[in-house]
């Protein structure tokens, strides 16, 4: 990944879906650094647990090729998003739950973001989980950008896959879409995973994203 010319341009090495991408015309996100998740159990014990979230494209055109098996993906004028997750925190450790990446696009530019996470040992039952959320939610609108911590509600409740999550921060309030089947994300790590994205990329309506975090490669759709 290189910036070039106020573009973004991505070279995919991968041996399964190898590609290039060029991100243009881009909206920047926000930056949040260093978020508190209590702690987690390493192998050398427990150690403080932190998240940060840096955004450099919220919103932008995105041109490219990548080759998923026996099928190529070729993207032309396509909306993207960038996102860049680090910190100590790790998607294996038992302590999260309820996480939430999402990333809708509007017109004109426009785009809302929400990324967020539950801790384990502060939750309750029912609702009150939601109101233990921490997280974010951005709005870009005309050039602008407007950040706050958000009141979180999801349907169906806590416990089951949401297919609906609603956000709210004074003057500002969201429903965004989820998938119907969450758990279906992590079945595209095992053979043939890349095939199968590839004819959902593919596909009239279809888009991929692919997220890196702590190296453990998660592809989602």
């Amino acid at each position: 990944m290189r910036p070039s010319n106020g573009r973004i341009v991505v070279e995919i090495g991968h041996a399964n879906a190898p590609g290039r991408l060029v991100i243009s015309d881009i909206v920047r996100g926000p930056l949040a650094r260093r978020w508190r998740l209590g702690t987690g159990l390493r192998d050398t014990g427990l150690v403080p647990v932190t998240i940060s979230l840096a955004v450099p494209a919220l919103t932008a055109r995105l041109d490219g090729t990548v080759h998923m098996g026996a099928t190529t993906v070729r993207m032309h004028h396509w909306r993207a998003s960038l996102e860049h997750a680090w910190g100590t925190f790790m998607l294996r450790d038992s302590a999260w739950d309820g996480w939430h990446a999402v990333t809708v696009h509007g017109r004109a530019r426009s785009a809302w973001l929400a990324f967020g996470v539950n801790r384990l040992d502060t939750e309750m039952p029912d609702r009150g989980k939601d109101g233990q959320w921490l997280g974010i939610l951005a709005r870009i609108s005309r050039g602008h950008t407007r950040l706050c911590r958000p009141r979180v509600h999801r349907r169906p409740q806590p416990g089951y896959p949401a297919t609906e999550l609603r956000l709210r921060c004074p003057g500002r309030r969201v429903i965004l879409p989820g998938t119907p089947d969450n758990a279906g994300i992590w079945g595209f790590c095992g053979v043939g995973g890349w095939e199968e994205l590839g004819r959902l990329a593919a596909r009239p309506g279809g888009a991929v994203g692919l997220m890196h975090m702590r190296g453990q490669p998660l592809p989602l759709f």
